[in-house]
């Protein structure tokens, strides 16, 4: 299976960090304009943190745990990671434990209720049956 510039582009710009932001200012209705004037930082490197890339400072971090409520030390934990992937690149998963190709999974999984969970599921589940079964007719001999 070829994966496509666009879409290597847009795995490449999912983080941990990112997706958390991103789902704090959603569930806050906060623009990325109102963060900005909200942090004390520009528009631009709101922007950036929402587009993966860039990380906030410890300063920055220290405002937006208390914007959002985070718990610090998490969201350490997310900048950690998302340095790790930047730093190795897909081999951090490798290292973890996982799988490079699961890369979005890990990311965006949590952000998911159960029933769209479940729902995922069952899709790559019929993803897989449909793929056996394009498998099996093309060893089935023909008459």
């Amino acid at each position: 299976m070829t994966i496509s510039i666009a879409t290597q582009t847009s795995m490449e710009q999912l983080g941990f960090f990112s997706e958390k932001l991103k789902d704090s200012m959603a569930k806050l209705e906060l623009s990325p304009k109102a963060a900005a004037v909200t942090l004390g930082c520009s528009y631009e490197f709101v922007r950036k943190m929402i587009r993966s890339e860039s990380l906030p400072s410890p300063e920055l971090l220290a405002k937006l745990c208390s914007v959002f409520g985070w718990q610090v030390r998490r969201i350490e934990q997310l900048i950690r990671l998302d340095e790790a992937r930047r730093k190795w690149g897909p081999a951090i998963w490798a290292v973890l434990g996982g799988n490079p190709r699961c890369e979005p999974l890990y990311i965006l999984w949590p952000y998911l209720t159960v029933m769209e969970q479940q729902l995922a599921v069952a899709l790559l589940r019929a993803y897989v049956a449909a793929r056996e079964s394009r498998s099996n007719e093309n060893e089935s001999p023909t008459h």
